[in-house]
């Protein structure tokens, strides 16, 4: 009896967790159209797009002066827009690194506004049929969830640093080409080990 009663409270919790994942999903994006991605930072999302799967990703960075390359961790929300034929996707990632020592080089180029927060601002193209080892686990699990991909993508890339050790990004992939080829994470997002004499400030 005291067995069958286990069973039936392990069934129970259960239940009730994949409900809360449930509601967790269906809040994914708040009433103002936002998407928190971590602490305060958020990204705007329009009604259109269709969230289908949260995924977790090991990526490969670059520091320049450590002998040990760092091993980091995106996690990122793929939505799908399927107004337009091929479906348009949204990739909502951030990377939370637990190596405190080393640490994101600051991001150059363009810089767009966003939320009240500045985000660099690149433009890129990306075969479906991609070989790197991130961005091939995203289509494969697009793919996988049943949506058609395009042959080529335009990939317009927003990514800021909160903190030397953050780093938000929203890619949205479009069917399309660009000369330039998107860079891997490693290259993207130069590392360094930290002066242990320096810290940067957040950024605005």
């Amino acid at each position: 009896m005291l067995k069958k009663l286990q069973i039936v409270l392990y069934l129970l919790v259960v239940l009730v967790a994949g409900c809360a994942s449930l509601d967790r999903d269906r809040q994914l994006v708040t009433e103002d159209g936002l998407v928190h991605l971590w602490g305060r930072e958020t990204f705007p999302v329009d009604p259109e797009w269709e969230y289908l799967q949260t995924i977790k990703v090991d990526v490969q960075g670059q520091a320049w002066n450590a002998l040990v390359q760092p091993q980091d961790k995106m996690q990122t929300m793929i939505f799908v827009r399927q107004d337009q034929e091929p479906p348009a996707l949204l990739l909502l990632s951030r990377v939370k690194k637990l190596n405190r020592q080393i640490i994101y080089r600051p991001l150059g180029g363009h810089k767009a506004e966003i939320n009240g927060r500045l985000f660099r601002e690149q433009t890129f193209g990306l075969d479906a049929d991609t070989d790197d080892l991130e961005y091939s686990k995203y289509m494969t699990l697009v793919r996988d969830l049943g949506v058609t991909l395009a042959p080529t993508y335009l990939v317009r890339v927003q990514d800021r640093l909160p903190l030397d050790t953050v780093l938000i990004r929203a890619m949205e992939f479009y069917p399309g080409q660009a000369t330039i080829k998107l860079p891997s994470y490693g290259k993207l997002y130069p590392q360094e080990i930290q002066d242990q004499f320096f810290m940067r400030d957040a950024r605005p």
